[in-house]
Order: C-alpha cells, then sequence, then structure tokens
C-alpha cells in the first residue's frame, strides 16, 4: 500500500522506475524501466507475443525509442525480452507492489487474479513464442 499516497497517481514511467532490476549489471544492454515501457507501448498498440513486441520496437526511430528510455540505436531482439521478462515475473512481487502502490493503493489492480501466459507459434518466423 502507499504510504501517505507518495505514489498514487504516478505515471507508469515512475512506477516503472521504482522496480527494482533483478538483473547482473554485467551484460545489461537495456534497462528495465526502457524494457518495460517499450512492451507496454507495443502491447497498447495491439502487438501479442514476443516476436511481434520486437518487431514493433524495430519499427520505432532512434527518437521514438529514445522517448521510451532505449537509448540504443536498436530495439531489444525478442530473446532480450524473453530473458528480461522471466528475470522480471520471477521478481513478480517487486512489480506487482509498485503498481499497485502507484493505481489501486486499496487492492490489486487484477483483483486477485493471476496473470497467465502461453505458448504460441510466430506466424511470421515460425517459431515458438511466449506470452505473458
Amino acid at each position: 500500500m502507499a504510504e501517505s499516497g507518495e505514489t498514487v497517481g504516478a505515471s507508469l514511467w515512475d512506477v516503472f522506475s521504482k522496480v527494482p532490476d533483478p538483473r547482473d549489471a554485467s551484460g545489461r544492454r537495456f534497462a528495465l524501466q526502457g524494457m518495460l515501457a517499450l512492451t507496454v507501448a507495443a502491447l497498447l498498440a495491439g502487438r501479442q507475443g514476443l516476436c511481434a513486441i520486437a518487431r514493433w520496437g524495430r519499427g520505432c526511430s532512434k527518437r521514438q525509442l529514445a522517448r521510451l528510455g532505449v537509448n540504443r540505436p536498436k530495439s531489444p531482439c525478442h530473446a532480450t525480452y524473453h530473458n528480461v521478462l522471466v528475470t522480471v515475473k520471477d521478481n513478480q512481487p517487486s512489480l506487482r507492489e509498485a503498481i499497485d502502490n502507484a493505481f489501486a493503493p486499496a487492492s490489486s489492480p487484477l483483483g486477485g487474479a493471476k496473470a497467465r501466459g502461453g505458448n504460441r507459434q510466430c506466424q511470421q518466423c515460425g517459431e515458438s513464442t511466449r506470452t505473458y
């Protein structure tokens, strides 16, 4: 719960900045905050699955990527999304707590429901994708 309303009404960008990055600093090319923002933007644009999210990100200009917190010439590939999202999923209480504190201080935004994922096959490249 938010203490004294400190994060109530925060932007999603602010919420993502409060999520601790559980990844090892060595080899980390993309900031967690930017990866989460890019993922949410792609999902809001109707993309489903890691390949679709990665393709959407690859279609962004350098300026658009920078505005989403990705300060590299290219957006992450689908394998990077997989690795980051699995790591965040394993550290889910931190992300859920940050979102709950900002947007639903009295209850979970999912009303106690658990997020479900599934395996699908990418229609363009044919590889198995995992949805989160």
